[in-house]
């Protein structure tokens, strides 16, 4: 089994859950672009492969003032992200959350990501873990969608 089988698979749940503007399979990354009140703003949530023992998730922009925004409303509202999301990943049936970092990379988006660990031994497109990784995929839109200018009308 590969990782190739377990993006395909990911892909086709995330589609089914119309979540984004859109999704694409792109190799060994989903980018699903997210919806937002306004059509202007560009934010992409992706799933990739980190370093040899992981995955990661985020929500990427190159937009100063989006991550602003969301930095602003989780300040106002002293919301911490990894609670919001460890909230978000409950009410999907997850019981333990994930850190989140926050910041600038090597391309210049501001970005906010989580590792997800590999299980040694598992096989990676294990139906329950391809289950997870689709979950913890949508958590980051039901979070990221309430905070800053990301804030969309359907999702409220």
């Amino acid at each position: 089994m590969s990782i190739e089988s377990l993006f395909k698979q990911v892909y086709e749940q995330v589609q089914e859950a119309d979540a984004f503007a859109s999704v694409k399979l792109e190799g060994q990354n989903i980018i699903c672009q997210a919806k937002a009140a306004d059509p202007e703003t560009q934010a992409f949530y992706k799933l990739n492969v980190g370093d040899a023992d992981d995955l990661h998730v985020g929500i990427y922009t190159l937009d100063r003032w989006l991550s602003e925004s969301i930095e602003a409303d989780l300040v106002e509202h002293k919301d911490d992200i990894e609670e919001l999301l460890a909230d978000e990943m409950y009410e999907l049936g997850i019981d333990e959350g994930l850190g989140v970092f926050h910041f600038r990379d090597e391309d210049l988006q501001y970005v906010f990501r989580s590792k997800i660990p590999l299980v040694k031994g598992e096989p990676i497109d294990d139906p329950a873990f391809v289950d997870y990784i689709a979950k913890v995929l949508l958590s980051y839109e039901a979070t990221f969608s309430q905070l800053g200018d990301l804030v969309y009308e359907d999702a409220i």
